[in-house]
């Protein structure tokens, strides 16, 4: 039997960092990647740091551009971290990034929302083999593990 983990699951850092590109070339684009997508969505940590930062820029309605991006990277003390100028660069490269921006943005919330599901079976999993002689337990404990996944994503999809 070929099991899947959460270490395992693919992920495409393209798509993400697609995605963060076209949230600094295209105006109209972090608006909407803002509302769909989460900064705990982002598989590599260094792109979930410059979301974060593109997103609190958004809110603050700061301009967005490599050089206020790499500011603002600085003054949270994750440009280092994120690679530095030379990587924000070759983000504003993905000029490809413009054509499909939402479905690789679909993809990355989709690809977040099966990792979270591998998670919770992983823990589902261990709590059936060590159940104890009431189910019961079990049951309801694995029931909210993945409500919590599916919860998120019902929630997030609705609208009025």
């Amino acid at each position: 039997m070929n099991m899947m983990t959460e270490t395992t699951f693919s992920h495409d850092s393209d798509l993400e960092e697609a995605v963060i590109g076209a949230c600094m070339i295209e105006r109209a684009a972090m608006p909407l990647v803002a509302d769909k997508l989460r900064p705990e969505m982002f598989y590599e940590e260094k792109n979930l740091e410059i979301f974060v930062a593109l997103q609190s820029m958004y809110r603050s309605a700061k301009s967005i551009d490599t050089i206020t991006l790499k500011n603002e990277l600085a003054a949270r003390g994750k440009l280092d971290a994120v690679g530095g100028e030379a990587y924000i660069l070759e983000l504003m490269g993905q000029t490809l990034s413009l054509v499909n921006w939402q479905h690789h943005a679909a993809i990355v919330r989709r690809d977040s929302m099966l990792r979270e599901l591998i998670g919770a079976t992983n823990e589902i999993n261990a709590l059936a083999y060590n159940a104890p002689t009431d189910t019961k337990e079990v049951v309801e404990l694995a029931e909210s593990k993945l409500l919590k996944v599916t919860a998120r994503e019902v929630k997030s999809s609705y609208k009025t």
